[in-house]
């Protein structure tokens, strides 16, 4: 398993994608599983928890994209970069209520590729993220809906219906 760094391809790989609807749509959704006040183009490090370390982060640079303490909200994002990077790869969260982290991986994701954790990767190793998530309960959802649903009262349903709303919206990448 590989830890990606977002610092290494920030200029080259991400920000072309950045425009990209299959990149804004999830990144969108997750921000506001935080806040519906959330709208597509505000800065997602302005809704994180806590205070900027360095400097004030810059619209389009990687820090713009690190909202502190919000993994579960910033993990569609991720999951939608891995998919652009990597189309070849399945895509998946590995979840708890304590972190959250995407996984790339062939064919069984209990042996991922890639680990992406854009809020991590630079202090920790991609099996120190895991072992984050695994500090309490955790699961592994396939799809960005299932991810999704996992924050409903009732999964079952929310998921039911993300799907017939994604069919209608010829919305796709978002059942894959």
């Amino acid at each position: 398993m590989r830890r990606f760094d977002f610092s290494d391809r920030w200029r080259k790989q991400i920000v072309p994608l950045l425009d990209d609807l299959e990149v804004v749509l999830p990144l969108t959704l997750g921000m506001k599983l935080l806040t519906m006040e959330y709208q597509a183009g505000d800065p997602p490090c302005s809704y994180g928890d806590g205070e900027f370390e360095r400097r004030r982060p810059r619209e389009g640079c990687l820090s713009w994209y690190q909202p502190r303490r919000c993994c579960h909200n910033i993990a569609p994002f991720c999951w939608a970069i891995g998919r652009k990077l990597y189309p070849n790869l399945n895509w998946g969260f590995v979840s708890s209520n304590f972190h959250t982290v995407v996984v790339g991986y062939d064919y069984d994701w209990q042996k991922p590729r890639w680990l992406m954790d854009i809020l991590l990767f630079q202090d920790h190793t991609p099996e120190e993220s895991l072992e984050l998530v695994k500090i309490e309960e955790w699961k592994f959802h396939a799809t960005l809906p299932e991810y999704f649903a996992s924050f409903a009262a009732d999964p079952d349903k929310a998921l039911k219906i993300f799907k017939e709303q994604a069919g209608r919206s010829n919305r796709a990448f978002l059942s894959a």
